[in-house]
């Protein structure tokens, strides 16, 4: 006769859902680490990498200076670069124009561009590592708590608004 007590053996849900965990934090943190090299790495060297889509749109990413820029010109046709491109060079000892650490974008007939300070997308990433350990997490708040959360946020938001009004 077969053994029924399942006691002995977990359930697999739950491990399921733990290496799941696991997987995420551990993709979100090699992520975040990788972020963080090519952050310190951009001060004295210049990423470039560009592609063109099926659909002859071309997308530019560069890193320099703790900023990484993103360019998508909507018709390449006219553009004679290869399909791929990848550069890396060394910038000046004074760099002639440095970028703006601030959050910036700009929407044109042919050109799109977005850009961002480094340590925004490292903090994306490290709280996305962290957030499926959260649920473990009591949210029980006090009314201050809130109150001080609710501030912060307000303040954040206000110096988003005031940089990106510069």
């Amino acid at each position: 006769m077969p053994d029924t007590d399942s006691t002995s053996d977990p359930p697999v849900k739950p491990r399921k859902r733990r290496r799941l965990r696991v997987a995420w934090s551990v993709f979100f943190g090699v992520l975040t680490v990788a972020l963080c090299v090519l952050w310190v790495r951009s001060y004295w060297r210049q990423d470039d990498l560009a592609f063109i889509t099926p659909n002859s749109m071309a997308v530019e990413i560069e890193s320099s200076c703790g900023y990484l820029m993103g360019f998508v010109v909507h018709d390449s046709s006219g553009l004679t670069v290869p399909k791929t491109y990848r550069n890396s060079k060394a910038l000046p000892s004074k760099p002639t124009s440095a970028h703006q650490q601030r959050f910036g974008w700009n929407v044109g007939a042919s050109v799109t561009r977005l850009g961002f300070p480094d340590w925004f997308l490292s903090a994306i990433f490290a709280a996305l590592a962290a957030l499926p350990w959260l649920s473990h997490l009591p949210f029980r708040f006090s009314l201050r708590t809130m109150l001080i959360a609710t501030t912060l946020i307000a303040v954040a938001l206000g110096l988003l608004t005031w940089s990106l009004s510069k």
